[in-house]
């Protein structure tokens, strides 16, 4: 839950880190449909981490049935971050 990875990563845990199938958390969060979840991973996202998020975090984005709510608003962020990257 939301209140559970804010504590983790208040005292230093990734949200960068990936698991042994090399899913982050925002991939996870995504693929859970976790809407919430995945717009705070991508507000704490700091310079120091990679803007760059990659192909495959928009496929599982791109994945949520378009009537969860949110979904267009996470999919565009993601695209607009992409977009910086090229």
């Amino acid at each position: 839950d939301l209140a559970s990875a804010k504590v983790l990563v208040k005292h230093g845990a990734s949200p960068n880190a990936s698991s042994v199938g090399a899913k982050t958390a925002l991939k996870k969060a995504l693929e859970l449909r976790n809407i919430i979840m995945a717009n705070w991973l991508l507000d704490i996202n700091t310079p120091s981490q990679s803007s760059c998020i990659g192909k495959s975090v928009l496929d599982y984005a791109v994945a949520i049935p378009a009537n969860v709510s949110g979904r267009s608003q996470v999919v565009a962020r993601i695209q607009t971050r992409m977009k910086a990257c090229s």
